[in-house]
């Protein structure tokens, strides 16, 4: 799926086009892209957000386009679960960025969000466990007069009873990198770094709090 000149472009590993994916002329052109299994999601730069289904030969469009346009002004990142039912997003509002961390319950059509402007802070991505459908982290950056201070990661649960709800937080070293995803019991951080025996190293994983311990019963 290839995002082409505001639309999205299904084509073969041979490069043929075999499906061409767009929101209605209203709601603007597709900006993001976000796949999660066979879940995906659009966002729009008129801040519309509309849910395809994958797994079938052809994408399938769910359900009625989302418009966001009463929330934010514009939309920075967008983000599906595993299981299709919900998507997180980041937007700009005024012309900066938007502190909140919003998530789109899909069934109930209802919106939480989570505030995370504290300490200077603001969100900077968010990424969907690939397995546990309600496990959210979000990556923000922050400054306290103009003093940069390391990036911080929070693990979120979003639930349907009480919103979204902190399952750990805390600061990333420099060394760590970009988050890159999240799969229980890691956090991902892109991280290139060489080995003695001359191995490269893309992916640095982190425990997440809650499973200190468990990455090793597999083994």
């Amino acid at each position: 799926y290839c995002l082409e000149e505001g639309l999205i472009n299904a084509r073969s590993f041979a490069g043929v086009s075999k499906q061409m994916l767009q929101f209605d002329e209203a709601d603007g052109a597709v900006a993001l892209i976000d796949i999660n299994g066979n879940s995906m999601v659009l966002g729009s730069n008129q801040a519309v957000i509309r849910l395809w289904d994958l797994s079938r030969r052809e994408a399938r469009s769910v359900g009625a386009a989302k418009v966001l346009r009463n929330d934010i002004d514009g939309l920075l990142d967008v983000r599906i679960n595993t299981n299709g039912s919900k998507v997180s997003f980041l937007g700009v509002v005024g012309g900066t960025t938007d502190p909140n961390v919003w998530v789109w319950d899909v069934e109930s059509d209802s919106i939480n969000t989570f505030d995370i402007s504290a300490g200077g802070r603001t969100p900077q991505a968010t990424f969907w466990d690939s397995s546990e459908p309600k496990l959210l982290a979000c990556e923000s950056a922050g400054s306290i007069d103009g003093t940069v201070r390391g990036n911080e990661v929070i693990s979120l649960y979003a639930t349907p009873e009480d919103g979204l709800i902190v399952h750990s937080r805390f600061t990333t070293e420099p060394e760590d990198g970009p988050l890159f995803g999240v799969q229980i019991p890691y956090l991902f951080f892109a991280k290139r770094s060489e080995k003695a025996d001359g191995t490269v190293k893309i992916l640095a994983p982190r425990v997440l709090r809650d499973f200190q311990g468990v990455e090793e019963a597999d083994r």
